[in-house]
């Protein structure tokens, strides 16, 4: 039987807390889950332990790994409930999802515009430091 922190705080006391007591080294990004931050080590170690049956990929973790080997085979088990559109990652699924109700969970801290996508909002904040974060060969200058 769970106990009345687990009830109340999850299994690992920090899911809905937003607290993130656990620090990478590397490049200071923080987790809330110790699991999580092993996972993330390995994105500066490079080490790739999980390897595709079909191909020459090989990737850090298991799940990129299960993601990746749906494309040999075609699977696509994520359908959309409001138009039968599949998917072949829960993560396309719900950024689709987002198009027929219209949710726009990310926000600028700056200027309060809303997004559907994450990526979406890191283009737009780069607009307010003015970052240019793109080197053009052919003009020999940076671009944002």
């Amino acid at each position: 039987m769970r106990n009345e922190f687990q009830q109340d705080y999850g299994m690992n006391g920090m899911s809905h807390t937003g607290a993130k007591p656990y620090q990478c080294s590397e490049c200071q990004k923080c987790f809330s889950q110790k699991s999580h931050l092993t996972k993330h080590d390995r994105s500066h170690t490079g080490t790739k332990s999980y390897h595709c049956s079909e191909c020459q990929k090989c990737s850090s973790l298991k799940s990129h790994l299960t993601t990746h080997e749906r494309s040999h085979a075609g699977a696509k088990p994520y359908q959309c409930s409001e138009c039968q559109e599949c998917f072949s990652q829960k993560i396309s699924l719900t950024t689709h999802e987002r198009s027929h109700t219209g949710a726009k969970p990310w926000w600028c801290s700056e200027c309060q515009k809303c997004f559907s996508q994450k990526s979406h909002l890191t283009t737009h904040e780069r607009s307010h430091t003015r970052a240019k974060l793109y080197w053009c060969t052919e003009f020999q200058k940076f671009f944002s």
